[in-house]
């Protein structure tokens, strides 16, 4: 994408010569934006990794019985989660954090625990937050475990 921004602003700056030093200007500006936020975005991960990063970190007890969620992206810092009778907020302390609903119960209905589980994605520490309903935003996180 940088490369077509370069290649077209380099074009108009040919054609149009007198307003070069304003174009350039843009160009140098785009091309630090870009990179800044490259630098920024989070690395991707694979499902498989990240499921056994949770097991590693937290669930150390193992997945029987259980059923995983996370967010399709990590979440920014003091991003808030609601749910029907609560709401939770990802640490403020980590920049990024991957964000995993573990349904500890899943035959049984709601309210029962489970948990809200945040990785931060720098430092791997962790935080769980006690919960007795699902996220609002379930229907939009990826299912990690079981596997259907």
């Amino acid at each position: 994408m940088i490369y077509a921004i370069f290649s077209y602003l380099s074009l108009v700056i040919c054609q149009l010569g007198r307003y070069t030093h304003r174009y350039l200007k843009i160009l140098i500006t785009i091309i630090v934006f870009s990179i800044s936020c490259a630098a920024t975005m989070p690395v991707s991960t694979s499902q498989d990794q990240l499921l056994q990063k949770l097991v590693t970190l937290v669930l150390t007890e193992g997945l029987q019985g259980k059923v995983v969620y996370i967010t399709q992206n990590p979440l920014a810092s003091g991003t808030v989660i609601k749910s029907w009778m609560s709401q939770h907020v990802s640490p403020q302390e980590y920049k990024f954090s991957w964000f995993y609903f573990v349904d500890d119960h899943p035959a049984a209905n709601w309210e029962h625990p489970c948990r809200y589980v945040f990785i931060d994605i720098e430092s791997g520490q962790f935080q769980i937050q006690q919960g007795k309903t699902p996220p609002d935003i379930l229907s939009e996180m990826v299912k990690l475990y079981p596997d259907e």
